[in-house]
This record gives C-alpha cells, sequence and structure tokens, in this order.
C-alpha cells in the first residue's frame, strides 16, 4: 500500500554529497560489522564527513575509529526489550533525525522504524537502504538483500549506489575498534599478564555473521 502510495525509489544522489549519516541501531556485534563499510566510504572520500548514529555501546567503540567523524548516540527501545515504548521512542528518534543537517542517510539495518523516522524528520533527504520490514516505498534505492551473503559484504554492495566502489581485498576490522577502554578490561581479566593471549569468538546462529576460518 506504501509503495502505491508514495513510492519515492528512483531518485538519484545529490552530486554535491557533502555530509553522510549512517544509522546502524542494533546489538554490539551487528554495529562492530558497519566497520567495513564506514572505513571504504572515507578512504574514498576523504572529504566527506560521516555521522554515525549508533548506541551507547556502538559508540564506545567507534568513539576512537577515524573513519568516523561524530558519533551520535541514540538507544531505542526495541533493542533493549522495552515494549510499550515504540511510539515515545519512535518520536525521540524523530526529533534526533530533524536536528541533524546530512546530504544522505543510509540505514544499514532497513528497518521501518529507521526509515519512517528519518523519512518524516528529512522529508527531502536521499535515503538507501534494505526494504527487510516493508519500508521499501520509504527509501530513494533499495537495495537487494542476497541470501548467504556475510554481512559485512551485503553492506559493501551498498557502496556503488554512493557512486563507490564495493571492492575489498578481505573483510577485515579495523584494530581500531580495539578501543583503550575495552582493551585494559580484557587484560585485567586475564589469567596471566605474562603470556599473549588471543581470544577467539566464531559462534552465531546467522550463518551472514559468520566469519571463515582463514
Amino acid at each position: 500500500v506504501g509503495g502505491v502510495l508514495c513510492s519515492r525509489t528512483g531518485r538519484p544522489l545529490p552530486q554535491r554529497l557533502r555530509h553522510l549519516l549512517v544509522i546502524r541501531l542494533d546489538q554490539l556485534g551487528d554495529v562492530v560489522l558497519a566497520e567495513p563499510f564506514l572505513r571504504k566510504i572515507k578512504t574514498e572520500r576523504p572529504d566527506l564527513k560521516i555521522t554515525f548514529l549508533t548506541t551507547s555501546l556502538g559508540e564506545s567503540v567507534f568513539r576512537r575509529v577515524s573513519s568516523v567523524d561524530r558519533c551520535v548516540v541514540f538507544n531505542p527501545s526495541w533493542f533493549g526489550h522495552r515494549p510499550g515504548r515504540w511510539l515515545v521512542d519512535g518520536f525521540r528518534l524523530w526529533r534526533l533525525l530533524k536536528k541533524m543537517d546530512c546530504d544522505a542517510i543510509v540505514d544499514l539495518r532497513g528497518d521501518i522504524r529507521h526509515l519512517l523516522a528519518a523519512r518524516l524528520a528529512k522529508p527531502r533527504c536521499w535515503i538507501l537502504s534494505y526494504g527487510l520490514s516493508g519500508g521499501g516505498f520509504l527509501v530513494d534505492v533499495e537495495a537487494p538483500i542476497r541470501e548467504g551473503k556475510h554481512a559485512v559484504m551485503a553492506n559493501l554492495d551498498l557502496l556503488p549506489h554512493l557512486g563507490m566502489n564495493s571492492e575489498l581485498p578481505l573483510p577485515y576490522l579495523s584494530s581500531e575498534i580495539a578501543s583503550e577502554e575495552i582493551s585494559a578490561e580484557v587484560k585485567h581479566r586475564l589469567p596471566s599478564k605474562e603470556k599473549p593471549w588471543i581470544a577467539l569468538h566464531v559462534g552465531t546462529p546467522v550463518p551472514a555473521k559468520r566469519w571463515k576460518e582463514e
């Protein structure tokens, strides 16, 4: 119904793209997987200002990442298991986005609540995202979801829509995401301070988020 009444799909990317807002409001693991996407954009367009809208946990990791110029924190109830606050938090997100000055918005989750708030707050802003939860009619470009593709590579598939190259040798994460606070906490919890230790967390129920052994 939304697509019939108010579809916006097909509007071209602004010619003068100066400020990009990237939204990833999710659990920490999903937020971290956005790092190669942000780094690739900053590598190709160092002049482009990137604001990253994420959760408190995401901000604690990305505050020192050089590919992000500014982190803005928003903790929605739909990821904090607080039912009954969806309308309140949706209004809060709308107010937050309305204050932001940006030329384009990319939502890496494709959540209709994020897309609706963005469209209502920025009716003339160019928006790129997935249409996972039925919000494809709210965006200017709806990217397809490729089954079986790693989440990092799926994010990189969005880059051509931003006029950028999507190729990356390996979807590695930058060492910048290991903040000083996190490193200190890990070191404090190690059973021995004298030996080097490596911690690996390779499990996830979602195939698209699993890293290959190599």
